[in-house]
């Protein structure tokens, strides 16, 4: 019998999963945790004035804490397979990573450089500070200078997370029972391209971990999850993620590649996607400006979200920012009705009725929009108004 397909009966399934979804919780509630705690005591220490020395070594405290916790948790599920599958695991050894490979790992190496051919361990010095590559490039010069707290609180929750993800990534590939994991995202939604990935579910093997399966983006949430046999993780349904990426497959045509179908997924699925693009149902009016930054700043500024400003309307506050801008998109390409304009031509008010509200996009021609209309604003109407106004 192989020990990455343990048979179980239904009912010692069933209690396995319990007990695997109650170990997955706990590890990714410690994890977060952990990576908000790193994040505020280096952006304390930033914030502080403290030396780049002090902070990297508050870094590598909480890198070391993250490495435990992940390899703490990889041997708990482990064990948990060996107990329900009645057998013994032959032993493995925890891998150890640090703070210095995470930063490797994020910052690509020494990629698009002259020096793009060096490996980790080349720019890591042995015990007596030699560094061991001809270019005398050393992993120090790959971590970033922490000024600014925001960034370092960041980042630094970005190196946690790393951090956890190689220990799951080594240990897998040490791992002589040579288990199947799987790439699941936290949360609700994940973007576009972990979704592709983690619709594959737990057929991953230890060989599959150098290719595309083991990228990450900025700020990822995926999570490396190993198991022995047949199981469900609460909240992660590949079948479902497989379901709509073929689909995706199917819209992007025979000639599509895999950026295709990422592209044609986002579309679909806007709204199941971190990274989903809605479309305007009509293209972009010739007379009228694309709104710039500005625009859309005082917009937010002054009816965003969970704005309350008095004798202003406010968009929903469950709409997300993408969303408030396709819909005051939407209204400006296909309005509900012609737009209002002003006798001299000059002003103009568009309008739709979206999800409950009516938007409305306030436009004007200006000396320097060469004839075009620019938008001034845009806002729900409110009820009094609509009754005003008979809409």
């Amino acid at each position: 019998m192989d020990l990455n397909s343990l048979n179980l009966t239904p009912e010692r399934r069933k209690r396995l999963e319990l007990d695997l979804n109650d170990l997955y919780e706990d590890y990714t509630d410690t994890m977060g945790r952990l990576q908000k705690e790193a994040g505020n005591s280096v952006s304390g220490l930033v914030w502080d004035g403290e030396s780049q020395e002090l902070i990297k070594q508050e870094i590598n405290r909480y890198a070391d804490a993250a490495n435990k916790l992940a390899s703490d948790y990889y041997s708990s599920v482990r064990d948990l397979w060996a107990q329900y599958g009645e057998t013994d695991m032959p032993e493995y050894n925890p891998p150890t990573i640090t703070a210095d490979r995470a930063v490797w790992q994020m910052e690509g190496g020494f990629n698009n450089t002259d020096f793009m051919g060096l490996r980790y361990k080349d720019v890591i010095p042995d015990e007596n500070g030699i560094m061991h590559n001809r270019a005398g490039k050393s992993i120090d010069e790959l971590w970033p200078t922490f000024t600014d707290e925001e960034q370092a609180f960041g980042y630094v929750q970005n190196l946690i997370q790393t951090v956890g993800r190689l220990t799951m990534q080594r240990a897998v590939a040490n791992d002589p029972t040579k288990p199947r994991w799987a790439r699941v995202p936290r949360g609700a939604k994940t973007c576009a391209f972990c979704l592709m990935l983690a619709s594959r579910g737990f057929a991953y093997l230890s060989e599959d971990a150098a290719g595309r399966q083991m990228q990450y983006h900025a700020d990822c949430d995926c999570d490396i999850v190993p198991s022995w046999g047949s199981a469900k993780l609460k909240d992660y349904d590949p079948d479902k993620y497989y379901e709509m990426y073929q689909a995706a497959e199917a819209a992007a045509g025979e000639n599509g590649d895999w950026h295709d179908a990422l592209a044609q997924l986002r579309r679909i699925y806007h709204d199941d996607v971190k990274d989903g693009v809605l479309e305007t149902s009509k293209p972009w009016p010739d007379d009228v400006i694309q709104i710039s930054g500005k625009v859309w700043s005082h917009i937010f500024d002054g009816h965003g979200p969970s704005t309350r400003i008095p004798k202003k309307t406010h968009f929903p506050d469950e709409w997300s920012e993408e969303e408030v801008k396709w819909a005051v998109r939407e209204t400006i390409c296909n309005p509900d009705e012609e737009p209002s304009t002003s006798p001299d031509g000059v002003l103009q008010r568009r309008r739709k009725e979206y999800k409950g509200e009516i938007i409305e996009v306030y436009l004007k021609i200006r000396r320097n929009t060469h004839g075009k209309f620019a938008v001034q604003s845009a806002y729900p109407i409110t009820g009094q108004e609509r009754s005003r106004r008979g809409i």
